[in-house]
């Protein structure tokens, strides 16, 4: 329990340094000479391409919570899920490049979706990073039913036993790739 605290704490502290570093860049790219083109004058969008409730979105409102107040102005979230995350990079490539519109990349919007479905109409390489804000383990886990106690049995199972074993994970984002 302690390994997994420190874990969170971890992450916490790395999304704490990520958002100060939004901060600072954003600063320094506004421009004072009028109050009215100051940097941000308006709301600012958030796109997640992931559904409300799950750990990204989850990440995205703490992260605009805590941009807002930075920034003195509204950061929302604005939830797009499907096709593997591409919807919302679509969305986000098709945006003015004006500094209102962000996207909670991930492996899954930046590199997976736009391999497995050519119709994505998007080129991640479009996209300007401003910070890393998390990284993601992936555990793996089984029924203690299953007839296996570690990766490697689980592979020579199913290599001795094909089609007997299934997975549930999301179409196209990475634990699909992993588990595939």
């Amino acid at each position: 329990m302690q390994k997994f605290a420190n874990v969170i704490a971890t992450r916490a502290l790395a999304v704490w340094f990520a958002l100060l570093a939004i901060g600072i860049l954003l600063g320094l790219s506004a421009h004072p000479a009028a109050a009215e083109d100051a940097y941000p004058n308006r709301p600012i969008r958030m796109i997640v391409p992931f559904p409300p409730g799950g750990p990204t979105d989850v990440m995205g409102r703490l992260i605009s919570q805590t941009l807002s107040e930075q920034l003195g102005q509204q950061v929302y979230v604005d939830n797009r899920p499907g096709a593997g995350s591409t919807l919302a990079g679509k969305i986000a490539a098709n945006a003015d490049p004006d500094g209102y519109t962000l996207l909670l990349g991930s492996a899954a919007t930046l590199a997976i979706g736009p391999t497995l479905y050519r119709d994505a109409e998007y080129d991640p390489k479009r996209f300007v990073p401003v910070a890393m804000v998390a990284e993601v383990p992936y555990v793996m886990v089984a029924s203690p039913k299953a007839p296996v106690a570690n990766f490697a049995e689980l592979i020579a199972y199913a290599k001795a036993h094909p089609g007997k074993l299934n997975f549930g994970v999301p179409n196209g984002a990475p634990p699909h790739m992993l588990a595939a």
